[in-house]
């Protein structure tokens, strides 16, 4: 009972939190998004004007906000940068939320508040075990009342992974019967008095610290998770195969780009780089960074950006999506794309003609 108490309240003392420059309401003040005040089973979020507020009060570091969250927004304060191997040397691991932690080898708060990436870099890291998911309770569950959220997360983890052609032992577990057995581990009276003795943020036995990643905040970090999982595959998967776009994203630029580097500077995560290069503008993407909030591919005033295929390797790297040629202003020398109305001029200038004629 005590180790059960004592892992409770290193939960509860996590939290959410919004990192305002990537939310979609500072940049799209046209469409306002709602998704994590509307799913938030506490009612802790709430939006003042363009700003997501959590009251940290009343949040209960669930994290099912984060999984909705379409720009990846959001985080969960307080998780352990270490990682505990110790009960991952068996065959069957066994994942739940913090009400079953004395029978899990992995806990998260809330079952529904792991995000997709997050799933598929924990399924890569045990992609040689049984893996279960105990949703016993969720039906029953205070915080969400079914494992709905986790199942689609699942769902989208896993077309990731099939089309890396690697298989995952995986199954939720819905009725008591069917858990594997359970070979529990002891803790001593000495251990757990050093677990006790120690601040919550650096316990790692049985708690979200699986995660698998390296935030510099010691927060979660969806993309880094996955990424090193992805990079700890290796040459075992061809860098020229084509990945499911469930969880990345790549685009195209069609003709209709004019170069405005609109998209530029809508991106949260900086995920368009436009570059004048002599005489022309290099246009690129890059797929490791893009949270697929498609932003960019709504507002683009030309809608010039298209969804593409993703190959692995633009994991890697940015991948140029267009070059356009430049050429320079007859009046004023300045560099600039010529359209199809054959005017020689930049659009600045032709302006200025247009204005004398009036």
């Amino acid at each position: 009972m005590l180790t059960k108490y004592l892992v409770k309240k290193i939960m509860s003392e996590r939290h959410a939190i919004v990192k305002g420059q990537y939310c979609l309401n500072v940049r799209n003040k046209k469409e306002k998004c709602r998704k994590c005040i509307e799913i938030c089973p506490v009612e802790a979020i709430k939006q003042k004007e363009t700003i997501i507020v959590i009251d940290k009060n009343s949040c209960n570091g669930c994290g099912i906000c984060n999984v909705v969250c379409p720009s990846q927004a959001l985080e969960l304060s307080g998780l352990s940068k270490k990682i505990d191997n110790s009960k991952l040397d068996k065959k069957a691991i066994l994942i739940g939320c913090q009400e079953h932690n004395e029978q899990m080898d992995i806990m998260f708060s809330c079952l529904n508040g792991i995000h997709a990436e997050s799933i598929a870099a924990l399924l890569l890291k045990l992609k040689e075990k049984d893996i279960y998911f105990n949703v016993i309770e969720c039906k029953n569950c205070n915080i969400e009342s079914d494992s709905f959220i986790l199942e689609n997360a699942l769902k989208e983890a896993k077309k990731f992974i099939d089309s890396l052609k690697i298989t995952i032992n995986m199954e939720l577990i819905y009725k008591k019967e069917h858990l594997p057995i359970y070979d529990e581990t002891k803790l001593t009276r000495r251990e757990l008095l050093s677990l006790i003795t120690k601040k919550s943020g650096e316990i790692t036995q049985d708690i979200t610290n699986h995660m698998f990643i390296d935030s510099k905040e010691g927060n979660l970090n969806h993309r880094e998770g996955l990424l090193n999982a992805i990079e700890n595959l290796g040459e075992a998967i061809d860098e020229n195969t084509l990945i499911n776009e469930s969880l990345f994203t790549t685009w195209d630029v069609n003709l209709n780009c004019d170069g405005c580097s609109f998209c530029q500077a809508i991106c949260p995560w900086n995920s368009w780089q436009i570059e004048e290069n002599e005489d022309q503008l290099v246009i690129k993407h890059s797929a490791r960074t893009c949270r697929s909030c498609e932003l960019c591919f709504k507002l683009c005033p030309n809608k010039a950006i298209e969804r593409a295929s993703c190959r692995l390797y633009y994991l890697q790297q940015d991948i140029i999506k267009r070059e356009i040629h430049l050429i320079s202003c007859s009046r004023c020398f300045t560099k600039y794309i010529l359209k199809d109305n054959g005017v020689e001029v930049c659009p600045s200038c032709a302006r200025s003609q247009i204005r004398r004629f009036v």
